[in-house]
């Protein structure tokens, strides 16, 4: 029978001090064509590997064989569904692989012939409910550091096979956190080939915890990095990072560096995201000391939500002035916190104003102390207030919770 490999090959198989056994099991190898018996072979020439020492010299030779032998076997996709080596020899190389270091050795060369065989380890460590230790050893074998070569197999994997990938991403940033949590060459992958459905998939998995790709603290640094990526990719970003939720001080922290007019796909995710946030101490320090002059807008914004939605809290956390000043590493001027009082106070509703008056009094009082010609150039506002009261003195508070509807919702008729 005429030999499948290359002479010179075969003539240093021969010629190589190894096993028996190996060295005969490779060399049926060598001289078979049937796919059947072929498989056989190299499920006991794998066995043999696994359990004998071999050396540098003889694993390069084997190397050289099997790719020779299984080019084209290799070429075949991995079937999750099927435990026989005798099916598919993919299959045969990745079980050897977890039970001897020397097959997990070769995974690396057989990747030049199938570039997906590093995530098919990962599937069938998945789908074999086994460690993806494995595949940690696989990249220390490779001399490469798990996140590079967890980048460059998922590359090949996002373009030969988009459902693998996607269904593989949960299960890798929970395994595989420290390298991924974080990272943006990798999300930048993910966003950059999901469709809706996929997306979809994905935050449901966020909102149930199961696994995370941010981290509050690399929010800024991962947006940041994301300015420059194209709209869909950007909304992408912003619907999983809602999906994480990660901290509200994490997201306000990007204000500063992020400009509606330069980069709005941001800044209007940012404002929607932080609007839903209690104005606390914190939180309002860092918006009241973004720069007045681009982010004046941005703050009335906030803080006119705030003030219809939350009166209360934001009223605790101005109220709060002394202390305020103390936490700003850029101080706004009294006039500046003054200024925006007023807008709050002429946007109010009666229930709002209700509960801010005295709040706002109380802030009031303690800035006009500090500095008694601001009660002079900011009377006003005590005007202002007072109107605001005689004005919903004549008008009662409407009760929202009231049934005034009902009677109206009981006549209407749908007409046949």
């Amino acid at each position: 029978m005429k030999d499948l490999v290359d002479g010179e090959v075969l003539m240093k198989l021969k010629s190589l001090h190894m096993p028996d056994n190996l060295k005969k099991a490779a060399l049926s190898l060598c001289g078979e064509s049937n796919r059947t018996t072929k498989a056989i072979l190299l499920n006991d020439t794998l066995d043999i590997v696994s359990k004998v020492d071999i050396t540098d010299e003889v694993f390069i030779v084997l190397i050289k064989v099997l790719s020779t032998l299984f080019k084209n076997d290799l070429l075949e996709c991995y079937d999750k569904g099927s435990d026989s080596s005798i099916e598919n020899p993919v299959t045969c190389i990745l079980c050897h692989a977890l039970s001897s270091e020397v097959v997990l050795r070769m995974i690396p060369s057989f990747q030049e012939i199938q570039s997906m065989m590093g995530t098919y380890l990962l599937q069938y460590l998945i789908d074999s409910n086994k460690s993806l230790i494995f595949y940690k050893k696989l990249c220390k074998s490779a001399g490469l550091l798990l996140h590079d070569y967890l980048y460059a197999d998922m590359k090949i994997c996002v373009e030969n096979d988009p459902s693998m990938f996607f269904e593989l991403i949960p299960k890798l940033y929970h395994e595989f956190s420290t390298d991924l949590i974080g990272s943006v060459e990798f999300l930048n992958i993910v966003v950059g080939n999901i469709d809706p459905q996929q997306l979809c998939n994905l935050i449901c998995k966020l909102l149930k915890k199961e696994f995370y790709i941010f981290g509050s603290e690399n929010v800024y640094k991962v947006i940041m990095a994301s300015l420059e990526w194209d709209t869909f990719e950007q909304i992408c970003v912003w619907q999983l990072l809602n999906g994480e939720e990660p901290s509200f001080l994490s997201v306000a922290s990007l204000l500063p560096d992020v400009h509606k007019k330069d980069h709005p796909e941001a800044f209007t995710n940012i404002l929607l995201y932080i609007k839903r946030a209690i104005p606390e101490q914190a939180l309002l320090s860092m918006v009241l000391q973004l720069p007045s002059e681009l982010h004046n807008d941005c703050v009335s914004a906030l803080l006119n939500h705030w003030a219809f939605f939350c009166p209360g809290k934001l009223g605790d956390a101005f109220s709060c002035h002394s202390s305020l000043q103390t936490t700003l590493t850029s101080h706004p001027s009294t006039e500046y916190i003054l200024n925006q009082l007023t807008n709050i106070l002429q946007i109010s509703d009666q229930m709002s104003y209700k509960i801010l008056n005295d709040k706002i009094q109380k802030t009031l009082n303690e800035l006009f102390a500090e500095d008694p010609t601001l009660a002079e150039r900011f009377g006003y506002i005590r005007k202002l207030l007072k109107s605001k009261a005689v004005k919903f003195e004549r008008k009662p508070v409407e009760d929202t919770s009231s049934d005034e509807d009902m009677p109206v919702i009981k006549r209407r008729k749908i007409h046949v």
